[in-house]
This record gives structure tokens, C-alpha cells and sequence, in this order.
């Protein structure tokens, strides 16, 4: 029985997948990462050493099948008469040879999200090759103080800048694109980072999406690969975070060791694959904890323009931190987080319920496929990259930090176009 519906459970993942492939849809993004940790995972769940009940395990899979077929009702109901497709338009438009310059201000910006960085971790940490995950991830500088805006304008002005790289290799401009490239994600081997690096690997499959009209078995392949690759990648730099700083990984790294590492990470489960692990725990515990049930990603996500500390307790706390304060059963928490898969995050906000949530989903993927459909096909290309990794984040279960992300980025990305008048530039 549980075979049964967790292949159901993948066989819908596929279609879905297939189906925003077709529509040109950036959410290829958000249900290619929701195809690993929720389809991938959820059968790994019961193949290695499951933990939980067969309710527990039937009543997930039935939840997410749910929530997906809502999901998809929706995206046909809405797409009946709508014959913009974003991605397709960009592929026609790239194939057609439209003229696309690189503005010299994002240029600039990466150089100064290199230095910015720099300048950052020395007055947070003093020696750049000492900073460690742990220490970049919760070492906060004071609100508004000078490290504050360092670090907000350090990875704004990169996440900005990084889509040029899409230009650079469709144009096969490889000296630029390592330049640029140097500037853009050598922070993340200091910081460890892995959400650095998920821009770079949309570049790549939206690069294979564009120099492709047809997706042949050929295509499928490639992309498998590529999902391939990528997942072991996230696996090894777990790794390569567990060893702290720069320093200590070049003092003691082992090529024997570290693989095993990356190996046993696998077999026990444990990274992107066991995300979803939370989501099954909180379904045994009947979602019964203590801030669940409240609808708190959605309600900060609605009040994302008011800082949680000015709100006066209108916008709920950080929903992430108690995922992490239940799975952990670690009410004194303060920092940690957990990412329980957007499906995981949909059931601890709203029970049962979160399968109608798919409505929810299906109108949000609408309207950033509309905020990504521009005129200027260079002023697209900047928004679908931006939301197609966002996109992966918000799959994992980081909702709140994937929206927010992306909302900043856009508007940022926007008040540049608007105020260079870049449009004017593209053909």
C-alpha cells in the first residue's frame, strides 16, 4: 500500500513537472526540487529504516498527493485562456539573435559585492580563511549598524549582478564569466553557504532549457544527470561545512575520508533527501505543538514590509524556529531552523487543511510567472533566475526565506532597469 501511494505520490510530481515545462513556467523550479526532497525522500522514508506508523506514513503521502491534484486544478483552471509562456518566450527570443548587452553597473555591482564581503568579514570575524558556516550563519550584526548594511548590500549586490552569467555563457564568453564568476561565488567557499551557489545551477538547466525547443529523451537524461550531480554537491559541501573554516579544511583534508563522509550521508539519509522526515514527525504527533496550526509563514509573509520587532506582535515570529524548537523538542532555541519541505511547512501551518493551500500556490506561481513576463527580455531573464532559486529554496521548506528573498531582489532588480533605462538598450 505504501509503494503504492508514494508512487502515485512521484508519478504526480512528474506530471506537474512536465506540465510547467510546457507552460514556459519559472515553478519548474520550485517542483524539480519538490520531485527530490518530497518524491526522492518520501520513498527513501520507507525504504531506510522507517521510523514511523503506516497511518502516519499513508495519511503524509495522501496529504501531498492532495495538496499537488488541488494544485494543478488550479494552474489549468487558470491557464485556460493565458497563452504567455515566460521561458518559451525567452528561448524564442535568444534563438531569434535578440540583441542583449551587459549594463556595466552589474558589472560594478559584483565587484563590490566581492569587496563589501571582504570588508565585512574582517570587521566581524578579522581573518577571512577563520569564518566558519556556523559563525556567518549566527553571528548577527546589531540592526542598522554599519555590519548590517555591509552584509545586506554585500549579498543584495550579488544576487542582483548574478545573472550576467547566464548572458556570458549562452554567449560563450568564458573569460568574462569567470571574472565575474570569481567575484560572485567566491564568498561561498568562505561562507559555506550552499544557498550562493543555487543561482549558478539554475543558470545551468535554464541554459539547457533554451538551446532545447524540444524536450527529447536525450534532454531528460542531461537534466537527470544534472539533478544528479547537483544533489551530490550539496551532499559533499555539507561536508566540506562540517570542517569548519578554510584553514582547517586544507590542514586536514582526506580524499579517503571525505567521500565516505559524503556516502554515509546518503545512506543514512541525512541532508536534502531526510528533510522531509519533519514533516512525517509533526503527522505523528497529530501537528499538536506549541505556535503550529497558526498559518504564521502566511501571515509573515503578508506583513513582509514590517519588521518583526515593530510589528507590536501583529506579525508572527520566525515559523522556521519552531519547526526546529518541535522537531528538537528544544523550547530554549532561538536560532536554530527547520525546513520541513514546502509540503512539511503547509501541514504544520495549517493541519489537514494545507492541502488547500495548493490554491494558494497555484495563484503565487501565476503571478511571478506575470512579474517575470516583461517586454525586455534581459529584464526577464534577471527575474526568472532570481525566482527559479528562490523557488528551490521555498521547496525545501525555507518558505518564508525563499519569498522574502525574492521579493527584495525583484524590487531591487526593478529600481535598476527602471532607473538606467535599461529596456531601452535591448532589441
Amino acid at each position: 500500500m505504501l509503494f503504492f501511494l508514494t508512487s502515485i505520490q512521484f508519478l504526480v510530481l512528474i506530471y506537474i513537472i512536465l506540465y510547467e515545462y510546457r507552460q514556459g513556467s519559472v515553478s519548474i523550479f520550485l517542483w524539480s526540487m519538490n520531485l527530490i526532497v518530497i518524491g526522492v525522500g518520501g520513498i527513501l522514508a520507507i525504504v531506510i529504516e522507517p521510523k514511523y506508523s503506516f497511518y502516519t506514513y499513508t495519511k503524509g503521502y495522501m496529504f501531498s498527493i492532495l495538496f499537488m491534484c488541488i494544485y494543478i486544478l488550479t494552474r489549468v483552471i487558470l491557464n485556460t485562456y493565458s497563452k504567455k509562456k515566460l521561458i518559451k518566450r525567452i528561448q524564442e527570443n535568444l534563438i531569434k539573435g535578440s540583441e542583449i548587452s551587459i549594463n556595466p553597473i552589474f558589472k560594478v555591482l559584483s565587484f563590490l559585492s566581492f569587496v563589501l564581503f571582504i570588508l565585512y568579514s574582517l570587521r566581524m570575524f578579522g581573518n577571512i580563511f577563520d569564518v566558519t558556516w556556523s559563525n556567518y550563519v549566527y553571528t548577527r550584526p546589531e540592526l542598522f549598524s554599519f555590519e548590517y548594511f555591509l552584509s545586506f548590500f554585500s549579498q543584495q549586490f550579488r544576487f542582483i549582478a548574478i545573472p550576467i552569467l547566464f548572458i556570458y555563457i549562452y554567449k560563450k564568453q568564458k573569460f568574462q564569466f569567470f571574472i565575474y564568476g570569481i567575484f560572485l561565488f567566491l564568498p561561498f567557499i568562505f561562507t559555506r553557504d550552499r544557498v550562493q551557489i543555487l543561482p549558478f545551477f539554475v543558470i545551468i538547466i535554464l541554459i539547457f532549457y533554451v538551446k532545447n525547443k524540444k524536450l527529447t529523451i536525450g534532454l531528460i537524461i542531461k537534466y537527470f544527470l544534472l539533478g544528479i550531480f547537483i544533489l551530490i554537491f550539496l551532499y559533499a559541501f555539507r561536508i566540506y561545512r562540517f570542517y569548519g573554516s578554510l584553514n582547517n579544511f586544507i590542514d586536514n583534508f582526506n580524499y579517503d575520508i571525505f567521500y565516505e563522509q559524503v556516502f554515509n550521508l546518503f545512506k543514512m539519509n541525512n541532508g536534502e533527501l531526510g528533510l522531509i522526515d519533519a514533516y512525517y514527525y509533526f503527522i505523528e504527533k497529530d501537528n499538536i505543538f506549541l505556535g503550529f496550526g497558526k498559518m504564521s509563514t502566511y501571515n509573515r509573509m503578508l506583513l513582509f514590509f514590517i519588521p518583526t520587532q515593530f510589528s507590536f506582535g501583529i506579525k508572527h515570529s520566525d515559523f522556521a524556529i519552531t519547526m526546529y524548537s518541535a522537531y528538537f523538542n528544544n523550547y530554549s532555541n532561538t536560532v536554530g531552523s527547520m525546513h520541513p519541505t514546502l509540503i512539511g511547512d503547509c501541514y504544520a501551518n495549517a493541519g489537514e487543511l494545507g492541502i488547500f493551500l495548493g490554491i494558494f500556490w497555484a495563484f503565487f506561481v501565476k503571478i511571478i510567472d506575470s512579474i517575470c513576463y516583461r517586454k525586455n527580455i534581459l529584464f526577464s531573464i534577471f527575474l526568472t533566475i532570481t525566482w527559479g532559486y528562490n523557488y528551490i529554496i521555498i521547496a525545501r521548506g525555507a518558505v518564508y526565506n525563499g519569498y522574502i528573498n525574492g521579493i527584495y531582489t525583484s524590487i531591487l532588480i526593478s529600481l535598476v532597469f527602471y532607473f538606467l533605462k535599461l529596456g531601452k538598450k535591448i532589441k
